[in-house]
């Protein structure tokens, strides 16, 4: 029989709670990058301007392009390019920003100001450039607005509206003529009431 020493044991003990420590230390290694990626990711979300476009109004049926920092973070020398697509309207707009806080905009007037001519030669709107973030790192400015696919559902919103202010209308006139049939009986029967 085979007889292990004391020190060998020791040895072996010491081997194994070694190996224990170096996978327990590349486990909490691996977790902590996660852990730092994550959070990197989570202040780049933070700081991270984001800019939009839409359509906005002046007045009742003026429409100008609103271009927003919808992000939570600020844009700094923002340069970004405008231009209406199909190509053969050749409106093309160079907008430089030192600075666009989150919420802020900025209104451009479009070639045509009707929302009907707005719709029908306008297919779409792109954005393009750079802007810095608050720690400044270089962000990428990207945005194809639909402008026809956003005013068709705007007009037909507005229809919807429209058309329900319509029918409450002709529930209240309806609703009324109830009320004018019996305040005119009423009055009948106070005048019948005085003659006699």
């Amino acid at each position: 029989m085979y007889m292990v020493d004391a020190t060998t044991v020791a040895s072996i003990g010491l081997a194994v709670a070694t190996g224990g420590l170096v996978v327990a230390t590349a486990i909490y290694a691996y977790y902590t990058k996660k852990l730092v990626g994550v959070t990197e990711r989570t202040r780049e979300d933070q700081t991270r301007p984001i800019i939009r476009s839409s359509v906005s109004f002046i007045g009742p049926v003026a429409g100008v392009l609103r271009c927003q920092n919808i992000g939570i973070g600020s844009a700094t020398d923002l340069s970004v390019t405008l231009e209406a697509f199909p190509q053969t309207l050749s409106w093309k707009k160079q907008w430089d920003e030192p600075l666009l806080l989150p919420g802020g905009f900025r209104d451009f007037f479009l070639p045509f100001m009707s929302l009907e001519e707005i719709k029908s030669k306008i297919d779409f709107i792109l954005l393009t450039g750079e802007c810095k973030d608050a720690f400044g790192s270089k962000q990428t400015v990207y945005d194809k607005f639909n402008v026809k696919d956003y005013l068709d559902k705007l007009i037909s919103a507005k229809m919807r509206v429209v058309e329900s202010r319509d029918e409450i209308l002709r529930d209240i006139v309806k609703g009324t003529e109830g009320i004018k049939k019996s305040l005119d009986d009423i009055k009948r029967t106070l005048e019948d009431r005085e003659e006699t």
